[in-house]
């Protein structure tokens, strides 16, 4: 089908875009034939809740996976940062030993 499609590694995943298209299509097209006969089944009015709803788990989903982009972002953000910090720090550490070094050293007479 249409809505199953293959990952680099060769596994299979469900594209929930196209699924929900194929979803409303069979939706449409029940409608259209229900519309001809002049009567709408429950069954149709179930179907577009549950389109509904999965266009509301695909926008949930778009959601925490932009999320989840994000705290990596901000976890590697945060990795740099400390790095960066931690180099300054030893610079530091290097310039007050040269400095302490310049120091006059004290003469005990």
């Amino acid at each position: 089908a249409a809505f199953r499609r293959y990952d680099d590694d060769g596994s299979r995943t469900l594209d929930l875009g196209e699924f929900v298209k194929f979803v409303e299509e069979l939706v449409n097209i029940k409608a259209q034939q229900d519309d001809e006969k002049g009567s709408v089944p429950a069954g149709v009015q179930e179907i577009q809740n549950l389109v509904a709803k999965l266009n509301e788990l695909k926008a949930e989903l778009r959601t925490a996976v932009f999320q989840a982009q994000h705290s990596d972002l901000l976890g590697s953000e945060l990795h740099n940062q400390r790095r960066q910090l931690s180099l300054r720090e030893g610079h530091l550490k290097q310039i007050q030993h040269d400095l302490r070094g310049m120091l006059p050293r004290p003469s005990y007479g």
